[in-house]
């Protein structure tokens, strides 16, 4: 039987359609739910679920993410889950972050938006990535990358809930700093994403 760890579950099956704004400590159970969810939905002869049910898959795609500068005078939005997510460890970003490596998100440019200090942003330009900081602060806030999608930093995005789950490390041959995990880590780029396919070991 499927149930929540706190009452969540009896109000999205009270309230049916209507729109719910749960706190972030509901968060982590919701997706539990969520993906217990989405499993019977495989495995069911039937794909009728309740308002409720219907209603929580709904918010779990819809879900809003949020970000502030160091600053605060930038604030930039993301919504639903991203299209993939990863840690580089490319020369190019680490020079930009000075760090060792970047976590990124992966979204389309209309599920990103900039929804405060627009104008604060300033950008650099390589051709494959249009990152922007705010000038204030410095902070990174995101990468517009060709064919309609954004790069997000994840670090950016972790106070408002959002969870890293990176699917793999590239640029593995630039590496500079080794992480183990069991990820698989490649070359260059994965060959579904133009890259080689060639992995590497641990």
């Amino acid at each position: 039987e499927l149930s929540l760890s706190d009452p969540a579950e009896k109000r999205f099956k009270r309230q049916g359609g209507q729109r719910l704004h749960i706190r972030l400590r509901n968060w982590i159970p919701m997706c539990e739910f969520a993906s217990c969810l989405l499993e019977r939905r495989k495995t069911s002869s039937t794909k009728n679920f309740s308002p409720g049910d219907n209603l929580l898959l709904k918010m779990i795609k819809e879900r809003l993410f949020e970000g502030r500068c160091l600053c605060g005078s930038v604030k930039l939005e993301v919504s639903g889950p991203p299209k993939t997510a990863g840690i580089c460890h490319c020369e190019s970003c680490r020079s930009w972050h000075a760090a060792p490596l970047n976590s990124w998100a992966l979204w389309k440019n209309e599920n990103v938006a900039i929804v405060e200090g627009e104008a604060l942003l300033e950008g650099y330009d390589t051709g494959t990535s249009h990152r922007f900081w705010c000038r204030r602060c410095g902070s990174g806030m995101l990468n517009r990358k060709p064919k309609g999608w954004t790069v997000v930093y994840a670090t950016v995005l972790a106070k408002s809930g959002y969870v890293h789950e990176p699917s793999c490390h590239i640029h593995c041959q630039e590496s500079v700093f080794d992480v183990s995990g069991g990820l698989p880590k490649y070359k260059d780029l994965p060959s579904k994403w133009g890259g080689s396919g060639e992995s590497v070991s641990e």
